[in-house]
């Protein structure tokens, strides 16, 4: 409206009404005009995930503090952070002012994690210290983003975010694996012990002793792929367990592509596959190759040619003798 307000067009008082009235009901409305008058309205609702409730809840379990920015009115944003249980939200927010906003939280001293979809989500991702984006979304913001989630559910977010807690634990540990064989057999080695008692370290324990860090340390990295991190709640705690991986039926296949020239292609293609619900894919340009997973069931090769031109373009797909 206020468009088409700066540019002399006439807005009828009866859709102005109308407009109103839906705005007041949290939704959000699109006009349409010529040069001089506003011809028609359109009113479109936002709809919530199923999982978008329980990734917040999660979020703030694990002490995040989450923010909505949005385009939209303030009568929607509010209907949408209600419903959402988002005790912090900000209304009618123009792209840069997006980024604006994460410096000024950046300013007091806190690590913003940015998560967008859109082109208008670009700069705010850039400045962000933890940029996610998602795959189902806009090119520009998954080439911007450090971490992009595949599936889109939001979920995955407080998941990513423990398990790279994790990660940093397990870094933690191996440090100290690393150092503490240095720091006890070093001065061994060097015969610290020998004025005192005369031993000499063998160097075939000393070798064995090196060897068995190394081994110590590849382990406990190697303890990360069987962990399934679960947030679950009990009362008013939360606790991190860890359970086994669920067991399922995956089928993996792998195709060549053709007609793929820069990076862009890659990404639309994969970007494409990944659409398809119970399919993951991986895409390389070099070779021009496609890795599927389907878990649960297997497409044909016609079904998911299809979806690529649908989606990406022109590229061939083919099987993998």
């Amino acid at each position: 409206a206020e468009l088409l307000t700066d540019n002399g067009v006439i807005l009828p008082e009866p859709l102005k009404q109308k407009a109103e009235s839906w705005l007041k009901e949290a939704k959000t409305v699109v006009w349409f005009g010529h040069s001089t008058q506003a011809l028609a309205i359109i009113a479109i609702t936002d709809e919530i995930k199923p999982t978008s409730l329980q990734a917040i809840r999660q979020m703030e379990k694990i002490g995040l503090t989450v923010y909505m920015l949005t385009g939209d009115n303030a009568g929607t944003a509010q209907a949408i952070a209600r419903k959402a249980n988002i005790g912090h939200y900000r209304s009618g927010v123009l792209p840069h002012d997006k980024a604006i906003f994460i410096e000024q939280l950046q300013q007091k001293g806190a690590r913003v994690a940015m998560v967008g979809d859109g082109i208008n989500d670009s700069a705010a991702l850039a400045q962000a210290d933890l940029s996610i984006a998602m795959g189902k979304g806009s090119d520009i913001a998954m080439e911007t983003a450090m971490v992009t989630i595949l599936s889109s559910d939001l979920l995955k977010i407080p998941e990513t975010i423990r398990l790279s807690r994790l990660t940093v634990k397990t870094i933690r540990q191996n440090l100290f694996w690393a150092f503490i064989y240095n720091l006890v057999s070093i001065p061994i080695a060097a015969g610290i012990l020998y004025p005192v008692c005369g031993f000499l370290l063998n160097p075939m324990i000393g070798g064995a002793a090196m060897a068995f860090s190394s081994v110590s340390v590849v382990s406990n990295s190697l303890r990360l792929k069987r962990k399934k991190i679960s947030l679950i709640p009990r009362g008013n705690e939360v606790r991190i367990e860890e359970v086994e991986p669920i067991n399922k039926k995956v089928m993996k296949k792998r195709f060549t592509i053709d007609g793929m020239m820069c990076g862009h292609c890659r990404a639309h293609v994969e970007k494409a596959l990944n659409s398809i619900d119970g399919v993951k894919a991986i895409v390389t340009l070099d070779p021009p190759e496609a890795t599927i997973e389907f878990t649960d069931k297997e497409f044909s090769l016609n079904e998911l040619q299809q979806v690529i031109q649908n989606k990406a373009g022109d590229y061939k797909l083919h099987d993998l003798e």
